[in-house]
């Protein structure tokens, strides 16, 4: 049984279902305790009545999960208090509904999910898909960077009956000299060497998996795969710096996050230096 609890991050609407349902089927398939919290931003002169009514909501949440779980009610930012729980109770996973953008701010520094992977250690699940069973195939898209690297490596213990694949996207180079066919083979046999060089370089783990590689754009390429293969789960590195704007957390997994219709992993490498 696991010690490190799951939260799952809920705003106390029925977009926070999915996520719930998912929350207590992993909590259930580890062994793990499962931890669910509502933050509530304490700025109004109501707010100790809005505390108190998201408290029972909260409590009447968890009673109804059928699940023995317990219940956190946070004030304050919900990605700066999500992110501070989920590090102060040693979670192994968040899990929380799929972002959406409210108002043109967001569009400018990104949803709430943006703000908490600039923040936390731990990796996030995305539920966008109903928890009909466990995740049994996953694609892992790698841009060969350390970040990928780790995010492979926390789903194959996460996820240790899955089949994953790894899957690298490219993009033809642009032609210098050479014809469009020899660019397309020169382009391929880059990734090809990319490819051996981030297998070699995991230090000796004993992953089972299935590689890919393919040309395209990389959000549509990798939606494309994880449809052919049926994959539950697609898994992604997130670049992550202290940052000004949502594209810190690397611009490929923010499109992936906004492009995929199913689920999503992302774990974030902390980058060096303060949060």
């Amino acid at each position: 049984m696991s010690e490190r609890p799951i939260l799952v991050a809920t705003d106390l609407t029925v977009r926070s279902d999915r996520a719930l349902d998912r929350g207590v089927q992993l909590a259930s398939q580890m062994g793990a305790p499962l931890v669910v919290a509502h933050a509530v931003e304490h700025e109004t002169p109501a707010a100790q009545a809005l505390v108190g009514r998201a408290r029972e909501s909260l409590d009447r949440e968890v009673r109804e999960l059928g699940f023995a779980a317990g219940g956190m009610l946070l004030t304050g930012s919900p990605p700066e208090q999500v992110a501070d729980a989920a590090e102060r109770i040693k979670a192994r996973l968040i899990v929380m509904g799929a972002p959406r953008y409210n108002e043109l701010r967001d569009r400018l520094t990104g949803t709430a999910l943006d703000a908490l992977l600039r923040r936390v250690n731990v990796p996030v699940l995305v539920v966008k898909r109903r928890a009909r069973a466990p995740y049994r195939r996953l694609v892992a898209a790698t841009d060969f960077s350390e970040a990928s690297r780790a995010a492979l490596f926390v789903a194959a213990e996460l996820f240790a009956d899955a089949e994953i694949t790894l899957l690298h996207t490219y993009s033809r180079p642009v032609p210098v000299r050479l014809k469009a066919d020899e660019m397309t083979a020169y382009g391929r046999e880059r990734a090809r060497e990319g490819m051996d060089e981030f297998l070699a370089g995991l230090g000796g783990r004993e992953l089972s998996l299935n590689v890919r590689i393919e040309e395209g754009p990389t959000a549509p390429t990798v939606e494309t795969v994880a449809e052919q293969l049926d994959a539950d789960l697609i898994v992604l590195g997130a670049h992550g710096a202290s940052g000004y704007v949502h594209a810190t957390i690397g611009s490929q997994a923010s499109e992936i996050i906004n492009w995929s219709n199913r689920d999503l992993l992302v774990v974030r490498r902390r980058a060096e230096g303060p949060r």
